[in-house]
């Protein structure tokens, strides 16, 4: 992927393992620094589109202790 040769960039010690992903780098998996240039092309469309909101219940329960509690989980809109 495109990821590829600016992870291959990178130098300095290894990343640790929580770090790391599928993709087979040359030198593995590094956290920096490196020297190289990044241009960046960013076409974003500045649109208003319309939202909602996804809700969910989940029931909790604490069996050892005999409780009950609300699960929240959140998520942004955006994640990718």
């Amino acid at each position: 992927g495109d990821a590829v040769p600016l992870l291959e960039s990178l130098q300095g010690p290894m990343a640790p393992p929580q770090f790391t992903g599928d993709l087979h780098l040359a030198n593995g998996y590094r956290i920096g620094p490196s020297s190289d240039l990044v241009e960046l092309n960013i076409k974003n469309k500045h649109t208003t589109s319309p939202i909602w909101n996804v809700i969910g219940k989940i029931h909790g329960r604490d069996k050892e202790a005999n409780q009950s509690f609300p699960i929240i989980i959140g998520n942004h809109r955006d994640a990718w």
